[in-house]
């Protein structure tokens, strides 16, 4: 802003300057001399210049104050902009804050259940090793049982046979 101000403002000095220049090498012999009572002598040309600069700079005043005003107006809409900036930037900020936020919360949430699902893993491990030991022991069992079974089988045909030739034995004897 401050370097619009001062290229206008220099603008205007240059037009001035460059006017009293072009005004300042008119021949001196056009001019009227009027003489005026306190004895200096006044040239309608110089008073008709000096007008005329005082309206130029008139003129010139009022463009400095309206595009002073133009400026002025283009900083307010610069400062509302910047000022809506912030707000969509302390925006995107606070996302992107509560983004990495869940992100870590996400993965801590997957770190915890993958922990989870490994001491899971490592608890049915042991089951599964506990079971296996009791079928073993249960094969055994079933094993020793099958052992007595077939020995209490065959007890059981020494005996029907010891019973067989008993009875016979008896019967024969009767």
């Amino acid at each position: 802003m401050a370097a619009s101000k001062l290229l206008v403002l220099s603008t205007c000095i240059a037009l001035i300057f460059t006017k009293i220049s072009a005004d300042a090498s008119l021949d001196v012999e056009d001019k009227e001399e009027v003489p005026r009572s306190d004895g200096f002598v006044e040239s309608s040309i110089l008073k008709n210049e000096l007008n005329q600069l005082k309206s130029e700079i008139h003129v010139l005043e009022l463009r400095i104050d309206e595009n002073m005003q133009e400026l002025k107006g283009k900083d307010e809409i610069i400062a509302k902009k910047e000022k809506l900036i912030k707000e969509k930037s302390d925006n995107i900020a606070l996302l992107q804050s509560e983004i990495s936020s869940l992100q870590k919360k996400g993965t801590s949430d997957a770190q915890e259940q993958v922990g989870k699902a490994h001491a899971w893993a490592v608890e049915l491990e042991k089951q599964l090793e506990k079971l296996k030991i009791e079928i073993q022991v249960k094969n055994k069992e079933i094993e020793a049982l099958e052992v007595r079974t077939n020995d209490a089988e065959k007890k059981v045909l020494e005996l029907n046979s010891k019973l067989g030739s008993v009875s016979s034995l008896i019967v024969r004897v009767l």
